[in-house]
């Protein structure tokens, strides 16, 4: 068994607002779980308006299955607007 953890530190330019920052981030983590089957938690800077981290966990039987998982994830994030990935570290268990 593989268990891979992912911290993802964002910055989102545009946010201007707690409750903006949470439709933002609400709907990249519906997306990345339902697409990926994956768990998926803000788990620093709830209080700040314009950073976040994400934090990103799955488990598989293969470690190259984790981490075409975990690359696209980065790819999602990369490409999804309002959200800059300014940090990401990826630890394999």
């Amino acid at each position: 068994m593989r268990v891979a953890a992912m911290r993802m530190e964002f910055f989102l330019p545009g946010v201007t607002s707690l409750k903006e920052k949470r439709m933002l981030l609400q709907s990249f983590k519906d997306k990345v779980d339902n697409d990926f089957n994956v768990s998926v938690s803000e788990v620093e800077n709830q209080d700040l308006w314009q950073r976040s981290v994400i934090g990103v966990a799955s488990v598989s039987s293969d470690k190259n299955q984790l981490e075409k998982i975990f690359s696209a994830i980065i790819q999602r994030a990369d490409e999804t607007h309002g959200m800059e990935l300014i940090d990401r570290k990826v630890n394999y268990y």
